[in-house]
């Protein structure tokens, strides 16, 4: 396990989030990785906001599914890494 992933994790549980969550937060932050190729502790809102672009343009999955992994990726950035050099309101969230 990495040291991003544990720290994901722990903050998860420290915040009593279900076991179904987390592993749907989880999934979201391996897939980010995977598509880029890199750890999520290196990428910025751009490439955030072509993940969110893949996942409706090319996997084609329902507003719903991606808006849950843009809120899995808010709670990376946000609550787990602390970076502060995004917008996450104007970035992450969709308008439906």
């Amino acid at each position: 396990m990495t040291p991003l992933r544990r720290r994901m994790l722990e903050e998860l549980q420290r915040r009593n989030y279900s076991p179904a969550t987390t592993r749907g937060y989880i999934l979201a932050v391996k897939q980010i990785a995977e598509y880029f190729g890199k750890s999520p502790e290196e990428l910025g809102a751009e490439e955030i906001r072509r993940f969110q672009l893949y996942l409706l343009n090319e996997k084609k999955l329902a507003p719903g599914t991606v808006e849950t992994r843009m809120a899995a990726l808010r709670f990376l950035y946000k609550k787990t890494l602390k970076r502060r050099d995004l917008v996450y309101d104007g970035i992450l969230p969709m308008m439906t």
